[in-house]
């Protein structure tokens, strides 16, 4: 589904209000796109980084070693990004094979691996790069790190060039070690306004959307439709957080807020439009919130439980006249 249609009534819209007080919209349309969505992107980066950043702080309960790596291709003004992204995409499975890597698999244990891609905008034109953090049971000295960084620099060197994006300087590849006090997960996906081992690996270039830039804006959104933005290792992921499925980016998109429901209330789909055009949607979920919190706190001084509460939506002039 288009991101432009993201948000719209696709039935009856209700609004619930968990024991967080976090709303929770059912009835709308979610694109799940982690790249150019305004209202998708913001929610499954921010909930990856947590997965991430609980992923990491697990396996440093269990005494493991995490080794975070950047790669990039050598890039300039006016390569398209269509054609660059694919070789990032596919930068690590292409280049972690043959001999050395399953030797050095085996003497620090590895587990697996997150691998995150981000793009961004700047001066030399598209520059799109892959993001992994990777897990190993034994600690790996920062000898064999330098020598791990060496060799793998080599390798992508060696595709970036074979691929028409090389020779690369020594920034084309970076590996290093890491905390989980270092939040990777934040630093794996970035959500606006907050950083860390998690979020580090998501951050959509959402600056590009302006008059002056929207040729640019228009082909970021083409070259990453339908493309994923984060993998997880199966294994990894079950031993760190548990055997419970992924969910998929549009999963969610449409969970966000869900819990157990405290407050809920149900909006007419003309007002629920209205609100999406005006780009009122978050004022008012901030205020049916902000309203939740006051009654149940009223209510549990007068002694009284919590119950379901409708609230009938307005006609859209009144909505305009407010």
């Amino acid at each position: 589904m288009p991101s432009g249609r993201c948000g719209y009534p696709i039935g009856p819209v209700t609004v619930e209000i968990s024991t967080a007080f976090i709303a929770h919209v059912l009835g709308i349309a979610h694109c799940g796109s982690p790249w150019s969505c305004p209202i998708c992107a913001p929610v499954i980066r921010e909930r990856r980084a947590q997965e991430f950043n609980a992923m990491s702080q697990e396996a440093e309960r269990l005494g493991w070693c995490q080794l975070f790596g950047v790669g990039t291709v050598r890039h300039h003004m006016g390569q398209p990004l269509a054609e660059m992204l694919p070789v990032v995409t596919s930068g690590c499975s292409d280049t972690l094979q043959g001999r050395w890597w399953q030797s050095f698999k085996a003497r620090f244990d590895y587990v697996g691996m997150i691998r995150t891609i981000e793009v961004n905008y700047g001066p030399n034109g598209w520059h799109p790069h892959w993001q992994s953090l990777m897990f190993f049971r034994r600690l790996v000295p920062e000898s064999a790190v330098a020598e791990f960084s060496a060799w793998w620099l080599s390798r992508w060197d060696a595709l970036c060039t074979r691929k028409g994006y090389g020779p690369l300087v020594d920034e084309g590849l970076v590996v290093e070690g890491l905390r989980s006090e270092d939040a990777i997960g934040d630093y794996l996906v970035k959500p606006a306004g907050s950083w860390g081992v998690g979020r580090a690996v998501t951050f959509p270039a959402f600056d590009l959307l302006s008059p002056d830039s929207k040729w640019l804006w228009l082909e970021y959104e083409a070259a990453t439709r339908g493309r994923r933005f984060s993998r997880c290792d199966g294994r990894l992921r079950a031993e760190l957080v548990g055997s419970e499925p992924e969910q998929s980016d549009e999963e969610l998109a449409t969970a966000e807020g869900s819990g157990e429901v405290l407050f809920r209330i149900s909006v007419g789909g003309d007002a629920w439009s209205f609100y999406v055009q005006a780009g009122l949607v978050g004022w008012f979920l901030e205020q049916v919130e902000w309203s939740a919190a006051l009654v149940a706190w009223l209510l549990s001084v007068w002694g009284h439980s919590m119950p379901d509460v409708v609230v009938e939506s307005a006609e859209r002039k009144e909505l305009q006249s407010a």
